[in-house]
């Protein structure tokens, strides 16, 4: 913890070192200077500003965090701010949009944010990613932002309602969102990247059920009526099944290469599932019960990369159960 906090010190003095520069310390149109290629680009400023946020909050600096944030949103809502930074109102956008979601982020981690007032920013965030998904855009140079990175946003920001919603004792909706989020093609797939939010989502469904539930067979009921097993065992989800630790597959000379190189294997070799190559599979048939089921996503959950406070509180509400299981 002592290396880590020493880490993120010299993260925030260096990220305040840039930021105290003379061009971005001052806003240009006050200054009676020809605009030229010095002035610090908004891309920088607010990336800069956007990285301090998270530092402060991974810092445990929860107020700092917070009114930071309300800064960098009145910056960006500023017309007279976007002029002097050489912006406009289309590239703050995508920016404000980030800023929505650490906001949402902080909702579960910053005790200074309710978790109702972080709900609101995911909403915001989830709604603008999805309207500009799903329509030709023309603007996504200037938000540095994909189609892809749209999409994502738009699952990320569902997966940041589902978990908060439990805080506010509405595991009904958690549990939509999660249902709908892991229900997307792209987050069971490889070639898209998105496969944590799969995997964040499953386990988000398994930590409801868990949470709303009096016994270890209540929650292995709910789990499994949400889950379908039957399409996690189909050819579309090889790469979940391979993420959850179900299929280890042997590495080839051809993978290896490209990964040595820096080249996306998935580019050049397309994902397929060959019998061949897999050195061991479990056989999800095998769990005859949802019991048994839910016992087989706890004993993968250590193998499994998803945000180590959700695996936490997974893993908490499964062993209370187990416990109570124990006493009677």
């Amino acid at each position: 913890r002592g290396e880590s906090a020493g880490y993120l010190k010299k993260a925030e003095q260096y990220i305040l070192a840039a930021l105290a520069n003379a061009d971005t310390n001052q806003i240009h149109d006050l200054l009676n200077v020809t605009w030229g290629p010095s002035i610090f680009p908004v891309e920088a400023y607010f990336e800069l500003k956007l990285t301090l946020l998270q530092v402060l909050s991974i810092a445990q600096k929860p107020k700092e965090a917070l009114a930071l944030a309300d800064r960098i949103e009145a910056e960006l809502k500023s017309p007279r701010v976007l002029v002097a930074q050489r912006s406009d109102s289309v590239s703050a956008e995508g920016y404000l949009n980030r800023l929505y979601l650490l906001r949402a982020f902080a909702g579960i981690y910053n005790p200074e944010m309710s978790p109702a007032d972080g709900l609101v920013y995911a909403m915001k965030a989830h709604a603008w990613a999805k309207a500009q998904h799903e329509k030709p855009g023309i603007y996504l140079a200037a938000w540095e932002m994909s189609k892809k990175d749209l999409k994502y946003d738009t699952l990320l920001s569902l997966i940041i309602m589902g978990r908060l919603y439990p805080k506010l004792n509405q595991f009904d909706a958690a549990r939509k969102v999660f249902q709908q989020a892991f229900a997307a093609p792209e987050a069971v797939r490889r070639e898209e990247g998105f496969l944590d939010i799969g995997l964040q989502s499953f386990y988000g469904l398994a930590n409801i059920a868990l949470a709303d539930s009096e016994s270890l067979k209540e929650a292995a009921e709910k789990f499994d009526e949400w889950v379908d097993w039957n399409k996690i065992t189909s050819a579309s989800h090889v790469d979940f099944r391979e993420s959850m630790g179900m299929i280890i597959k042997k590495e080839t000379l051809a993978a290896w290469l490209s990964g040595f190189f820096g080249v996306d294997v998935e580019d050049i070799f397309p994902s397929k599932y060959d019998p061949e190559d897999v050195i061991s599979e479990i056989e999800i048939s095998d769990y005859k019960t949802p019991l048994e089921r839910l016992k087989l996503a706890m004993k993968l959950i250590d193998h499994v990369d998803i945000p180590y406070d959700q695996k936490e509180e997974v893993m908490t509400f499964y062993n209370l159960l187990a416990d109570l299981e124990e006493v009677e």
